[in-house]
């Protein structure tokens, strides 16, 4: 036969299979309206707010939802980090973000998307 098997698979095809593997892993870029944006915030990290804020100038969304620790009280943000997550929208010059308070229960990505289906629903 001549031809040397990869785990099956002849390694004259695997080139080829790598090639068709990476044009499926990418996609162009294709940014669709919709009702609200979601700037997760939980690493306070300023690009997501501006990446947020662009979206939202370009016509994306006219809402911006950011999730912050909530308070003692659960149904309240915590000042301090919603006063951080106010300076990074101000400085974006984004309109106001609607603050979602999220509690810390683990497992934390699970609840935190529960949480905030939750606040979307009401």
């Amino acid at each position: 036969m001549g031809h040397v098997l990869c785990d099956g698979v002849p390694k004259v095809l695997i080139p080829y299979q790598t090639l068709r593997i990476g044009q499926n892993l990418v996609c162009p870029e294709e940014i669709a309206p919709s009702d609200s944006i979601l700037a997760e915030n939980f690493d306070l990290y300023y690009l997501v707010f501006e990446r947020a804020a662009a979206l939202q100038r370009a016509g994306v969304a006219s809402r911006v939802f950011a999730p912050v620790p909530a308070s003692r009280d659960p149904a309240r943000p915590n000042l301090v980090s919603q006063g951080i997550a106010e300076v990074m929208a101000r400085v974006t010059q984004m309109p106001e973000p609607e603050f979602i308070p999220i509690r810390d229960i683990e497992p934390i990505s699970r609840n935190v998307a529960y949480q905030i289906l939750g606040f979307l629903g009401t």
